[in-house]
């Protein structure tokens, strides 16, 4: 039984773990984001990615870029964490762009037929 619960305690620490890994920052021209875009990760992401935004558009910057090189996987999590970026700088009435971003992030955008809002 100690053993069974040492376990369940492990996973849950290396959950942990990843979320720490995830990042978002900002750039020159927007913000990098690197490691996992998944389900354990958004919500401190989302949070994190929200305060950014908003300290750059009083910088009058005019378009966002979203640097995906170095994230290592993503979820339906993380493609809700896109639409909402996306989302949030038109509200804001600036530029969205996406740039290398992963093909298992363009798989999932197609599957939910989300090319065009992505653009």
């Amino acid at each position: 039984m100690n053993s069974q619960n040492n376990r369940s305690i492990d996973t849950k620490s290396s959950e942990k773990v990843s979320e720490k890994v995830s990042e978002i920052v900002s750039s020159d021209n927007g913000f990098k984001i690197t490691g996992a875009l998944v389900y354990s990760s958004a919500s401190s992401l989302l949070e994190k990615s929200m305060r950014l935004m908003k300290s750059q558009f009083k910088n009058e910057a005019t378009s966002f870029n979203f640097d995906c090189s170095e994230v290592t996987r993503i979820d339906s999590a993380g493609i809700a964490l896109l639409v909402e970026w996306k989302r949030t700088c038109d509200q804001n009435n600036k530029q969205f762009s996406l740039t290398n971003l992963p093909d298992q992030a363009k798989s999932l955008v197609e599957t939910y037929r989300l090319e065009k809002l992505l653009q």
